[in-house]
């Protein structure tokens, strides 16, 4: 793999698992290992509740760590849900600056609306775009998801915005990790239970990843208000990933008209003449098609 093969790579990873909070440790994963009742439902159960109950969050996270070849990378990014309905979020906001090692650096900032997606891309191999999405296809990606769960479906919320207090991620990591409570001290000036163990042998063993490190333990820190606050992946006694909460505000006051891009007085191109966006969707939506039997999406029907 080159070198602008392997930092596009790495910035996915960064990206996924900053912005939209995370989802995608650095780790091989066996994409047969299926979500199932786990050691601390209780917990998972918990932080279901609590962001169930969560009108408004504001997150600031920091994910660092480096790929299996040595070139390390950083992303800070933050992440605002405002919820019309307590039953789903309404509106998201995410931001997210990365750089690695070499010195290359962007920027990926997302809303999401009602009225669709704006999304401004700063990338350092394909220069600055930005793209709206209607409404229209916005739903066509949820049905393409709702499909197709175990493929990649571009532009769709990332688990910190659909579970913004980490819930999804802690109950991903009791399956695959086998999670306990331990003696560990707590992080300054909060309160919680840090949870560690080891990696569960899987059926069929894991998926390889040339590019990535396999992390063999992983230690996470819940805050007593059900906020997955810090997760530490480790590789034979080294982390070699760590997202970190820097802030978590629950409710608090997040007007509706702040959920923006300031491009500069760029006004967006539309997905449908923006190819390289437009490519995307539609191989998904054709993914989802296929699997569904040659059911059309919502809009084309």
């Amino acid at each position: 793999m080159n070198r602008t093969a392997i930092c596009r790579v790495a910035a996915a990873a960064a990206l996924l698992a900053a912005a939209v909070g995370f989802a995608a440790p650095l780790v091989a994963q066996d994409p047969e290992v299926k979500p199932q009742p786990t050691v601390p439902a209780t917990v998972v159960a918990a932080m279901r509740a609590a962001e169930a109950a969560a009108a408004a969050v504001d997150l600031a996270m920091e994910t660092s760590g480096r790929m299996a070849g040595g070139l390390t990378f950083v992303a800070r990014g933050s992440v605002r849900v405002l919820r019309a309905e307590q039953s789903a979020p309404a509106r998201t906001h995410t931001v997210v600056d990365y750089e690695f090692g070499d010195g290359l650096t962007g920027r990926v900032e997302t809303v999401q609306t009602e009225e669709g997606i704006l999304t401004l891309q700063q990338d350092p191999t394909f220069g600055e775009t930005f793209v709206r999405i209607d409404a229209a296809t916005c739903k066509d990606l949820e049905w393409a998801a709702a499909a197709s769960p175990d493929d990649e479906v571009p532009f769709q919320s990332g688990p910190r915005a659909g579970s913004p207090l980490g819930a999804d991620l802690f109950a991903d990591l009791s399956v695959r990790f086998d999670l306990r409570s331990v003696d560990k001290a707590l992080p300054e000036g909060m309160q919680g239970t840090w949870w560690a163990g080891d990696r569960k042998q899987m059926p069929g063993g894991d998926a390889e990843a040339a590019d990535l490190p396999v992390a063999d333990r992983v230690e996470a820190f819940v805050r007593d208000d059900w906020v997955l606050m810090d997760v530490q992946y480790v590789s034979k006694g080294e982390v070699v990933q760590r997202v970190r909460l820097q802030k978590a505000v629950l409710g608090g006051e997040i007007p509706k008209d702040g959920f923006r891009i300031n491009a500069g007085g760029k006004q967006p191109v539309a997905a449908k003449d923006h190819p390289p966006t437009w490519q995307q969707i539609e191989q998904a939506l054709q993914r989802a098609s296929e699997k569904k039997g040659g059911e059309l999406p919502p809009s084309r029907r």
